[in-house]
């Protein structure tokens, strides 16, 4: 054992072993904290409209990037980068950042508004089909699960045009309930229309399929509008054979704001809803009369993650301009989740529910908060990282010694949303992390 330990010493800081003992001790505090959360069912706090800070990103923008956001149309257009569609997917992001630089913002609090990233923590156990399985009916459960929660922030939901990438998996049940469950957190919280943006039109029967799904599920209680929308069809390699979906869509979005998709064909009426198919000149742009007034992007394996009593000052940030930016909370595979299965005993792609990693924090966003932790990132301690920073022990663990080859996780809290998938994540996917207080709004 001490061939292991002392080459570590000798690399890792000593503040590293003094953050583990302040984490340990946060942690039994924290534990004390939710005993009384879960016996008093405390409200949330009624003044935490008022709450909502942020956290200036312009800095670096690669923290803000979730393959998401949030902003007012007016902000949108001045993204006119656009036009090109390169190859870089991440680039339907950033060149919107980058054309509101001084504008781009993440909640302090990051239940406030976050998003959970779910594939590349299925790709990693999708190959076993009962871990595939499993998979699936926790998108099935989490989709059925959902529910219309009342909230004063219906100003901002009903006026909010989503908009979702979408680009089928080879598996088509999986494609169904990631999308079924990326919709069904927009409708929970009121969004106004929900548009699928597709390349090829015999995408649509399975997106059809995820309609059905969430109609069901919310009935006549759903004022949320559905579309299925074609997007430009324009490669960006010369053999015709790579597509960037997310610009591709947004580029279409922009042609039918401005007016320049004149015809129903050209999809005014699929992306908008009825509109007076009217130009109005008020503005700089010549933009399409509608009744919506902000877009959130997204794509079809993204879940939205906010407290709905946050969204009239997430409004108000809207209005003045900002754009903002979910926070990326990262599943990790892990036993708890695939309990009952022999996949959970795989130490090359499962972390065991053991050990250090036995422990998981429930978060209720209703009770709770998760503030962030600023620019430090604990694992850069263990950097270079063979592939994304939270994956890297895979390659390397064993049943006999996974401690060590997810060493760069210690100082990571395990969380669960239990208003979300109840899935365990670890950090951001750019290896940030929040700590979890009892109360909302605390941050």
């Amino acid at each position: 054992m001490l061939l292991v330990l002392v080459p570590l010493a000798l690399v890792i800081p000593s503040y590293y072993f003094t953050i583990i003992q302040l984490h340990n001790n946060g942690s039994n505090n924290l534990n004390e904290q939710l005993t009384n959360v879960h016996r008093s069912h405390l409200p949330p706090p009624n003044n935490v409209r008022a709450q909502v800070k942020y956290l200036t990103v312009e800095h670096d923008l690669s923290e803000a990037y979730s393959g998401s956001w949030w902003t007012s149309i007016s902000s949108f257009l001045r993204y006119e980068e656009v036009e090109v569609v390169s190859p870089s997917q991440e680039g339907a992001s950033f060149e919107l950042f980058n054309a509101n630089i001084d504008k781009v913002r993440m909640t302090k609090d990051w239940l406030d508004l976050s998003v959970e990233h779910m594939s590349k923590w299925w790709k990693i156990v999708e190959g076993n089909v009962p871990a595939l399985n499993r998979v699936i009916h926790i998108l099935r459960k989490y989709t059925t699960s959902r529910r219309i929660v009342h909230h004063d922030g219906k100003d901002v939901t009903q006026k909010t045009l989503v908009v979702i990438a979408y680009s089928p998996y080879d598996k088509a049940q999986l494609t169904k309930w990631s999308l079924a469950a990326t919709i069904a957190s927009h409708i929970s919280v009121g969004m106004g229309r929900i548009v699928v943006s597709g390349r090829l039109p015999e995408e649509e029967e399975l997106v059809l399929e995820a309609f059905d799904i969430v109609k069901k599920q919310f009935q006549v209680n759903s004022p949320t509008e559905l579309s299925f929308c074609l997007a430009m069809n324009e490669a960006t390699n010369d053999a015709g054979t790579h597509f960037n979906i997310p610009k591709s869509a947004l580029k279409k979005l922009r042609h039918v704001l401005l007016g320049n998709a004149t015809t129903e064909a050209e999809g005014i009426d699929c992306w908008l809803g009825e509109t007076s198919n009217k130009i109005h000149k008020a503005t700089k742009a010549n933009i399409v009369e509608s009744k919506w007034k902000y877009i959130f992007f997204t794509e079809q394996d993204i879940l939205l993650a906010t407290r709905p009593y946050s969204l009239v000052a997430i409004g108000a940030a809207l209005d003045q301009g900002y754009v903002l930016a979910p926070h990326r909370l990262q599943p990790i595979p892990h036993g708890s989740d695939f309990k009952g299965l022999e996949v959970a005993n795989d130490t090359a792609c499962i972390i065991p529910a053991a050990g250090p990693f036995e422990h998981v924090y429930d978060v209720d966003s209703n009770k709770m908060s998760c503030c962030d932790a600023g620019r430090f990132k604990p694992m850069t301690i263990f950097e270079p990282y063979d592939n994304f920073w939270w994956q890297s022990g895979f390659s390397k663990a064993s049943p006999d010694d996974y401690v060590t080859a997810h060493k760069h996780l210690l100082l990571y809290p395990l969380i669960r949303l239990t208003n979300g998938t109840n899935v365990v994540f670890v950090g951001s996917e750019h290896g940030k992390l929040c700590h979890p207080h009892f109360g909302a709004g605390v941050c």
